[in-house]
């Protein structure tokens, strides 16, 4: 999975108040990894903590995002937009 498909996804399912650790589950990824795409995520969005973070994605046009995450347009990416679909469901 390459980076930008991982932190879309990851953004996703911050927006639908998932933890590290269900995201970790989620995606197949360890703890330590979500840990750092999510401080990543912090960090380019100028959040204060996830909550913020996941504030910021949903009140965020998707090409925003993208801009505030890669300093690039949207039209310049290959990705596909996964943060208006729904997860699967949480048991």
């Amino acid at each position: 999975m390459n980076s930008n498909s991982t932190i879309e996804k990851i953004m996703s399912l911050l927006v639908f108040g998932y933890s590290n650790v269900e995201i970790a589950k989620e995606l197949g990824y360890s703890q330590h990894t979500i840990k750092f795409y999510v401080g990543r995520i912090i960090k380019a969005l100028k959040a204060k903590n996830r909550i913020h973070a996941a504030c910021i994605i949903k009140d965020l046009e998707y090409e925003e995002v993208l801009y505030k995450l890669y300093r690039i347009n949207a039209s310049e990416l290959p990705v596909t937009c996964l943060l208006y679909t729904s997860p699967s469901p949480r048991d």
